[in-house]
């Protein structure tokens, strides 16, 4: 700060000072504010045996830290427009002083990239769940049907659940087998927060966006692994597919 008096004179270094301890203050009292939730996502990752990594949000470097932790074979990947499942980060560099947190066990990994603060008990979130897949060419993935959504999907026998999630997959009877009746009961509980699968390649994603809990983190968790479990226990059974494009 002295250099900057030097070089600009006394006034512009005192406006510049001011404007400095001003933006610290704001930066400290956020982060008093997020504190309570990074300690409850520090003790959820000890208690189940994760490693936890806090990742700055407020810096020109933040959304390459989060898009190196995702797999390379997302579409983009490498490139400035790679969207990151659920989650958008064009607020990552306006002072909200944010921080997400990368929990590692094995070859596991969550993502927790928080969006904002909707109260002192509420912030929305985005919890994203990586893991190992076989090696094969089948493929699956789910969304939450969208407003002007009109792609074309697997219809699987529950209607009520062909209007909440679009469903595509390398065989349509494979998806029948990853999503019985009561696993898509299951999926219809979370019928009101953006669900989103992909199992391709050589990592599945798992992500929900919502309000931050840990029981939220305990049902990504879930979903992941039983549908993980699923789809590499039915998979095997069908014929390699021809190779094709999706989300």
């Amino acid at each position: 700060m002295p250099i900057l008096i030097l070089i600009f004179g006394v006034p512009f270094g005192i406006v510049a000072l001011v404007a400095w301890l001003m933006g610290r203050r704001a930066r400290r009292q956020q982060e008093q504010k997020y504190a309570p939730f990074y300690q409850r996502i520090e003790t959820f990752a000890q208690a189940h045996g994760f490693s936890a990594l806090r990742v700055p949000l407020f810096d020109t470097y933040a959304s390459d830290a989060i898009r190196r932790l995702l797999p390379k074979d997302l579409p983009k990947y490498g490139q400035s427009k790679l969207v990151v499942p659920l989650y958008n980060d064009r607020e990552d560099y306006y002072g909200k002083y944010r921080s997400a947190y990368v929990l590692t066990k094995g070859e596991v990994r969550i993502l927790w990239l928080p969006k904002h603060l909707r109260n002192a008990e509420e912030f929305f979130s985005v919890l994203l769940y990586l893991a190992p897949m076989p090696a094969t060419e089948h493929w699956f993935t789910l969304w939450k049907e969208e407003y002007f959504d009109f792609g074309k999907d697997h219809a699987l026998e529950s209607r009520h659940f062909n209007n909440i999630y679009a469903v595509n997959c390398s065989s349509p009877a494979l998806a029948t087998e990853i999503l019985p009746p009561e696993f898509m009961e299951f999926l219809l509980q979370q019928r009101r927060i953006r669900t989103y699968i992909r199992l391709r390649g050589s990592i599945a994603i798992v992500g929900q966006e919502a309000a931050f809990s840990e029981e939220r983190l305990r049902t990504v968790m879930r979903i992941a692994e039983e549908v993980l479990q699923r789809f590499t226990r039915a998979y095997v059974s069908h014929p390699v597919p021809k190779r094709s494009r999706t989300r």
